[in-house]
C-alpha cells in the first residue's frame, strides 16, 4: 500500500487491518500468517528483528509499515546463553548478543524458563539449546550457579508470562529481589 492510498484510509479502517493481519508468534518462536507457518527463514528472521512491545501489544515493523502481531505467550526467544566471567550473554532470536548483568530469570507451569534482562524490558522464553545450558547450572533450590558472584534465583510463576508480564520481583507479593530471592 502507497502513502497516497494509506493516507486516505479512514484511521479506524486502518487500525482494523493492523489488527486483524493474520500474523501470529508461536510458543517456539515461530511467524505464522493465517495460522500457517512462514516458508522463508529470512522473512521470519526480518520479523524477530522488527517485533517489538508496546504496552500490552506486540507490533511488528518493517520499514515504514506496522501491524499488530497475535502472540501465545512472550514475543522475545533467547536461541543460546553463555557465561562469562563478569555477565550471562544471551542471544536473542533477533541475532542481538546481549550482556546481562542482573538477569531475573522464572520458571513457569508450562515447565519452561523465562528471562527479563531487565525489569523494565518484556520477559523472553529460553529455547532448547538455552534451557539446556541454564538445567546444567541449576541447583536443588533453583539457584543458578554464576562465575561473577552469588547465585541467580529461579523465581517460580503463578502462570505462563504474556508478552509483556512484568519480572516476578517487580510483581506485588512477589518479595524482594535483594532479599536473595524467593522463599
Amino acid at each position: 500500500m502507497n502513502r497516497e492510498v494509506e493516507a486516505r484510509i479512514p484511521p479506524e479502517v486502518l487500525e482494523a487491518l493492523r489488527r486483524n493481519s493474520g500474523i501470529g508468534l508461536t510458543l517456539e518462536g515461530r511467524f505464522t500468517l493465517h495460522g500457517q507457518p512462514l516458508p522463508n527463514p529470512r522473512v521470519e528472521d526480518l520479523f524477530h528483528r522488527g517485533i517489538a512491545v508496546r504496552g500490552d501489544d506486540v507490533v511488528l515493523t518493517v520499514g515504514a509499515r506496522w501491524c499488530y502481531v497475535a502472540c501465545e505467550g512472550v514475543a522475545r526467544f533467547v536461541h543460546g546463553m553463555r557465561f562469562t566471567a563478569t555477565a550471562l550473554v544471551v542471544r536473542l532470536s533477533a541475532g542481538e548478543e546481549r550482556e546481562v548483568a542482573e538477569p531475573i530469570l522464572g520458571y513457569g507451569p508450562d515447565d519452561r524458563f523465562y528471562l527479563w534482562t531487565s525489569a523494565a524490558e518484556p520477559p523472553a522464553i529460553l529455547l532448547r539449546s538455552a534451557h539446556q545450558e541454564l538445567l546444567s547450572r541449576i541447583d536443588d533450590a533453583m539457584r543458578v550457579a554464576t562465575p561473577w558472584g552469588p547465585p541467580i534465583p529461579v523465581w517460580p510463576l503463578d502462570a505462563v508470562p504474556g508478552a509483556a508480564t512484568p519480572p516476578p520481583a517487580a510483581r506485588p507479593g512477589a518479595g524482594d529481589a535483594l532479599d536473595g530471592g524467593p522463599e
